[in-house]
């Protein structure tokens, strides 16, 4: 459910961003728009209500696991959760910016015009800095994926007022000479930007398509070039056939690049809610592989890479989407059978898939044996020189060691080690993961993994959860007991730090409370846990 708000979100963003940018741009450079005025007011109401979506889910889960009233709730996450501040910043700036239409700042001369679409970008990045790419990163995440959303929704807002609220085709040559450079400049912010998001979110591209998540950004990428390759016959092929006829109008061109614009809106909306692959190979621990990826690819075996083979069957492919470019080319540039441009564009997708996912295969699995001394140089070799703290060693399994520690006092991770009898071997992609605020910063630091494949999966049983968790407060704490749905576990805490491995053949409740315990056994504190982790890295 929000995934349909959030694509939602981004075509309220686009249609209140085109009429914006439009209105700065002079009469005379840009076709005449009669887009209703209520129009653009719903878009921007629109906007608060489906930006709120995520905000009210915790609401209701708030309700739900505490029997908290809706009022406490809702001023709980206002006023202690990013996404529910995030939001009160864009309900606040939507009232700024309904208070400046309603005044007519957008029909007059000078600067004014200007002040609306100001608050505007400030939603955009009202919204994104409750993304995940900010969840990440609190500066490059935040940046990436306001950029991103910004570049988007200015491209294709502009292109949807022009494609569907021209009142009198006119002046069309003298938009494309503003328009194309303006396009050019957001596509390039998209890259840019896409590639920083990619940096943070998905490191590792081409083993992400084994995820339904890299299936999608695949596919997302996929609509974006045909819809470059629009904007290029427009904003140059196309331009010179009106240069030569005026009265030439493009409105059912654009309809079509726009339309393949939402298209991307929807993937990426849909892609959004999917679990981001970090690491893939231990994702594939807690998420199953795309089936359609497992099909054509096979199976992805821990310690592999997918590698693109260039001389491959598929090329065919390649060659055939080539073909299809060709004839679109010709399409636009001629403006015949345009009913042909979406079917061709689909044609293109579909090869270039065929063409990547047929020309991939996964390489011979690599596997580190080296016997490390100590667990301490086991587990610092992946962490390229920085500190590393173990905190606690715990068997588990016959053979296999639990260690706990931190990475510069921010990350909190869990790693599983073999036991030989010379020392220590490292497991591939056996690496639970806790980011965001810094574990030395907070308080108490405490989530749980559910697991069903891999080295920490107990082949006994269905589940198997991983509690980690780090207390600095309360200071006395020297026991946690975790409360789960059907069974209650006693942990010692050891240099602040604990581990609790927990199994059972029935999906329990996320709700799952922890008492922090002092030597005597009082209780000295609690904390609420309202959900698990389905993923190697969390936040």
């Amino acid at each position: 459910m929000i995934a349909i708000s959030d694509a939602l979100l981004y075509v309220s963003f686009a249609f209140v961003f085109g009429y914006l940018i439009l209105s700065v741009i002079s009469e005379q450079r840009k076709p005449e728009v009669a887009m209703n005025r209520s129009y653009l007011f719903i878009a921007i109401g629109a906007i608060v209500l489906l930006a709120a979506a995520p905000a009210i889910d915790i609401v209701q889960h708030l309700m739900t696991a505490f029997q908290m009233p809706i009022f406490e709730a809702a001023i709980t996450v206002l006023g202690d959760y990013q996404v529910g501040q995030a939001w009160m910043f864009t309900l606040v700036l939507a009232l700024m910016l309904i208070g400046l239409l309603k005044l007519g700042f957008e029909k007059e001369k000078g600067y004014r015009p200007f002040l609306p679409l100001l608050l505007a970008v400030g939603m955009v990045f009202s919204v994104s800095w409750a993304s995940h790419g900010a969840s990440l990163d609190a500066i490059g995440g935040f940046l990436g994926n306001g950029m991103h959303l910004l570049a988007a929704v200015s491209w294709i807002g502009v292109l949807l007022t022009v494609s569907f609220f021209v009142k009198e085709d006119a002046n069309w040559d003298k938009f494309l000479q503003w328009f194309t450079p303006f396009a050019i400049v957001c596509v390039s912010v998209m890259i840019a930007s896409g590639f920083v998001l990619m940096g943070y979110i998905v490191p590792e591209y081409m083993n992400s398509w084994m995820l339904p998540y890299g299936q999608l950004l695949l596919l997302k990428h996929l609509l974006f070039i045909p819809l470059v390759f629009y904007g290029f016959a427009h904003g140059f092929l196309l331009r010179k056939k009106i240069e030569r006829k005026p009265q030439f109008s493009p409105k059912r061109s654009f309809q079509i690049e726009s339309v393949i614009g939402l298209a991307i809106f929807v993937v990426t909306a849909v892609m959004s809610h999917q679990t981001p692959p970090h690491e893939v190979a231990t994702t594939l621990q807690f998420e199953l592989p795309s089936t359609v990826a497992t099909a054509l690819i096979g199976d992805f075996v821990p310690g592999s890479d997918l590698q693109f083979v260039v001389f491959h069957p598929a090329l065919l492919a390649a060659v055939a989407a080539f073909g299809l470019f060709i004839w679109l080319g010709m399409i636009l540039k001629t403006q015949r059978r345009l009913l042909l441009a979406p079917i061709v564009t689909l044609g293109i997708v579909a090869a270039g898939y065929t063409w990547v996912i047929g020309s991939t295969e996964t390489t011979t699995a690599t596997v580190d044996d080296t016997v490390y001394e100590d667990v301490q140089s086991a587990v610092e070799v992946t962490q390229d020189g920085r500190q590393v703290d173990v905190l606690v060693v715990e068997e588990y399994k016959d053979g296999y060691e639990a260690v706990v520690y931190v990475v510069d006092d921010e990350l909190l991770v869990t790693e599983l080690v073999e036991e030989t009898e010379d020392g220590y071997q490292r497991l591939p992609n056996a690496t639970l993961t806790v980011g965001g605020e810094p574990v030395k910063q907070a308080d108490h630091t405490i989530r749980t993994f559910i697991v069903r494949d891999g080295f920490w999966d107990h082949e006994d049983y269905e589940y198997t959860y991983v509690t980690l968790g780090y207390v600095q407060e309360p200071a006395e704490t020297s026991r946690v007991e975790i409360e789960y749905e059907q069974m209650g576990n006693f942990v010692d805490v050891e240099n602040d730090a604990f581990i609790n491995i927990a199994h059972s053949d029935e999906a329990w409740s996320e709700n799952h409370p922890i008492n922090f315990m002092a030597d005597d056994g009082t209780v000295i504190g609690e904390y609420m846990r309202m959900e698990m982790e389905t993923g190697a890295f969390c936040h």
